[in-house]
């Protein structure tokens, strides 16, 4: 299993201004499903994967189908401890997909 928490550091500090934003995309095998992850940078986000409950994802931004959603945005550092809890409280990681 690969250890996300040294990832979600790198990325604390990135210069991207929408760390940790909420982003959708419709599934490309079932449209009507709703997939959801947190921005780490301009390229890569982390997934609560929906075909394997209870593990994570390294997804690949492709921005012609990923959205932002409108929520309240938190500060960089709640945002991280965050994200290190969901990664504690996931058992399995899933490498890029």
């Amino acid at each position: 299993m690969l250890d996300l928490h040294p990832l979600i550091e790198k990325n604390r500090e990135h210069p991207y201004p929408y760390y940790g934003s909420l982003l959708q995309h419709h599934d490309l095998q079932n449209p009507k499903i709703l997939n959801y992850s947190v921005l780490l940078n301009d390229y890569d986000s982390l997934a609560w994967e929906p075909i394997n409950p209870g593990r994570l994802a390294i997804w690949q931004i492709d921005w012609q189908r990923f959205r932002s959603v409108e929520l309240e945005r938190w500060d960089r550092h709640n945002i991280n401890q965050a994200l290190h809890i969901s990664v504690n409280e996931f058992h399995d990681f899933i490498p890029l997909i």
